[in-house]
Parts: C-alpha cells; sequence; structure tokens
C-alpha cells in the first residue's frame, strides 16, 4: 500500500510536471532549446527527474500514512487542474494568452502549496522545500557542464570540438 501511494504521487507530480512544460514552452522564441529534433524530449526526462526527486524528498520526511493518501488526492486534484488549463490553452499556438496561462498556473501552483503547508504542517513544508531547493540546486550543478558545453557549440557557429 505504502509503495502504491509513493508510486500514485510520483505519477501524479510528473503529469504536473508536463503540464508546467506545456505553459512554458506554449509560445515561439523559448531560448533555442527547440528544435532540436524532439524538442519534448528532454522536458519529459527533467519532469521525470523532478518526480524522483519530490518522491526522494518526501520519503525523507517520514510521512504518516495519512499524510501520504491526503498528498495523493491533493497531486491527484492538481493534475485535474492542470489538465484542465492545458486543455483550455491547447491549440492556440502563437495567440495563447501567456499572462492568463501564467496567471492560473499561479493559482494552480499556490492551491497546491497551501494544501500541501495544511497536510505537511509548517515544519515539514519548510523541510521539504529547503530538501527540494537543494536537490534541485544539486540536479543544475550537475547538469550545467553538459549543456553549456552543447550550447557553445551551436551559437559559436564554429569548431564542434572534433578534431582531424
Amino acid at each position: 500500500m505504502n509503495k502504491l501511494i509513493t508510486t500514485l504521487l510520483a505519477l501524479a507530480v510528473a503529469s504536473a510536471m508536463v503540464t508546467t512544460a506545456f505553459a512554458q514552452n506554449a509560445g515561439p522564441g523559448q531560448g533555442g532549446r527547440q528544435g532540436q529534433g524532439q524538442p519534448g524530449r528532454q522536458g519529459q526526462q527533467g519532469q521525470q527527474r523532478m518526480a524522483e526527486i519530490e518522491k526522494k524528498v518526501l520519503e525523507s520526511l517520514n510521512l504518516t500514512a495519512t499524510q501520504k493518501e491526503q498528498l495523493t488526492k491533493l497531486n491527484a486534484e492538481i493534475q485535474k487542474d492542470r489538465e484542465n488549463l492545458r486543455k483550455k490553452f491547447q491549440g492556440q499556438g502563437q495567440n495563447v494568452d501567456r499572462e492568463g496561462l501564467r496567471a492560473e498556473m499561479q493559482k494552480i501552483q499556490k492551491k497546491r502549496e497551501d494544501g500541501m503547508k495544511k497536510i505537511l504542517g509548517d515544519a515539514k513544508f519548510k523541510e521539504y522545500q529547503t530538501k527540494m531547493q537543494a536537490e534541485i540546486r544539486k540536479l543544475r550543478e550537475q547538469q550545467g557542464g553538459r549543456q553549456g558545453g552543447q550550447g557553445g557549440g551551436r551559437r559559436g557557429g564554429g569548431s564542434t570540438g572534433g578534431g582531424n
């Protein structure tokens, strides 16, 4: 049962990340990350990593069965909200109301944070935030070298670093 709840929680978080990526990639000119053959693939991998990070952090908090169940319900509700938002803005392409989308996403994120605070309590929620930030910082540091190296070769228009 515990494993099921953890798995459901991870899936809910992963799907929430997918919707967030949709919002971030809703329009043209997103920093040159797209147009590399498979624009959604990197986003999906990042979302999976974030879901794994959150799962790890939540497991470290030693939550009760009730808290885990409540978080699973909250994430399912948030996922439904994000899916409805995605449907609302889907197909608008370059005409998407970015400010409207951003405002709606912020409302959903606030709802999630408020729900998590209520479920976890202030102390555990603060611990959750601190651990998440530390894990994300670690992930960014690990990725920093690879992304910078790839970006430099494309933008410079010169050598890709290959020899003779």
